[in-house]
């Protein structure tokens, strides 16, 4: 399902833990098929979008995903397609919390 989500040529690009983090979203899709989702592991949902910016045929959103023991928060470009709105690039961090 998150392929449909995706351009094809899609980079995702970050840090974690302060580590430089740079996949394709072929390399970023095989990451996710190896792990258990949330759900299967029972975790509140407890994602939100905390804004959306759209211009045109482009947008910004910025994202809180607590998951697992991470708190990630993600900038998603996307562009609206003939097919919708596509991801064309995220960049993610994880910020610890104290």
């Amino acid at each position: 399902m998150l392929r449909k989500i995706f351009h094809p040529q899609s980079i995702l690009a970050g840090d974690v833990n302060g580590l430089p983090y740079f996949k394709t979203l072929d390399e970023y899709l095989e990451g996710v098929s190896k792990r258990k989702s949330p759900k299967e592991l029972n975790e509140t949902f407890r994602m939100e979008i905390l804004s959306i910016e759209i211009i045109n045929s482009i947008a910004i959103a910025k994202v809180h995903l607590p998951i697992f023991d991470f708190n990630y928060y993600d900038l998603l470009s996307l562009n609206l397609t003939d097919s919708g709105w596509v991801i064309v690039n995220k960049l993610l961090t994880n910020v610890k919390i104290y």
